[in-house]
């Protein structure tokens, strides 16, 4: 007897395989992380880097955000002896300095400290701003009750990016609802640094409440994109979050572009 697949079973299928390819990539990354870094005296807000070269850190200290550059053969020596490193951050004027392998005595240490003027995005165009250290960190929002406990207009994140497509392709669905509502730029100095967008209250990822209605909100959703001329890149079920009257939210525009 012969076999054949309706639609709905073909896209099932197809969200399983990358939910399976996605789930590998995820364990890698687990399994093969970056050497931790850590200050007595400063905390680390986010790491940038990757296992083979060097790493940057973003670092509050003293009421002001500094940026550290852990070289290629710090990382090395880190990474072999596979442990975390706690350090003391030097005071001073400067918002930039290496950490590095000292040529003399072989130690890591800091080997160098600057005043640098970063770059911001250069295309911003909400009109609301908010520095970033007037932001008001949620330490958890998986506790139900915490949750409960803020107000509705309190339902924020923070995501950084430095893409120039992404705030175009935010103003493109602004009250589309495809995407979260974009609520305004963050800066560090004056520099555009990021984004504030809508948290989704009760909304879960298509991983976990996969169904038939479901994956077709999802992709009637990758279809409005590709009518306001957007090409989502990423898109699998990790990306794709249902509300709970069942409407599709996507996220993730970093590898988007406009068609």
């Amino acid at each position: 007897m012969e076999w054949s697949m309706s639609r709905q079973q073909r896209k099932w299928l197809m969200f399983k395989a990358v939910e399976i390819i996605v789930a590998l990539l995820y364990g890698q990354r687990e399994t093969r992380s970056l050497p931790e870094f850590r200050f007595k005296n400063a905390e680390v807000l986010a790491v940038h880097g990757d296992l083979h070269s060097s790493m940057e850190l973003r670092v509050l200290a003293h009421d002001a955000i500094t940026y550290v550059n852990v070289d290629e053969k710090a990382m090395a020596i880190y990474r072999r002896e596979g442990r975390s490193h706690v350090i003391d951050l030097p005071s001073g004027n400067w918002n930039a300095a290496t950490f590095d392998v000292d040529a003399h005595s072989d130690e890591v240490m800091f080997t160098s400290f600057s005043q640098t003027t970063r770059s911001g995005v250069n295309n911003a165009w909400h009109p609301y701003r908010v520095d970033y250290l007037d932001l008001v960190k949620v330490q958890s929002l998986k506790n139900s009750t915490e949750v409960q406990q803020l107000h509705q207009s309190d339902f924020l994140q923070v995501v950084t990016h430095p893409y120039f497509d992404v705030p175009v392709i935010m103003k493109l669905t602004k009250g589309s609802d495809i995407a979260p509502k974009f609520l305004g730029h963050v800066t560090e100095d004056g520099r555009v640094i990021g984004f504030l967008l809508e948290y989704l209250r009760d909304a879960q990822t298509l991983f976990s409440v996969g169904s038939g209605e479901n994956y077709d909100a999802c992709d009637a959703g990758i279809s409005r994109l590709l009518e306001k001329g957007i090409r989502h890149g990423d898109a699998h079920p990790g990306n794709c979050m249902i509300r709970p009257d069942g409407s599709a939210v996507w996220l993730d525009f970093e590898l988007s572009s406009l068609i």
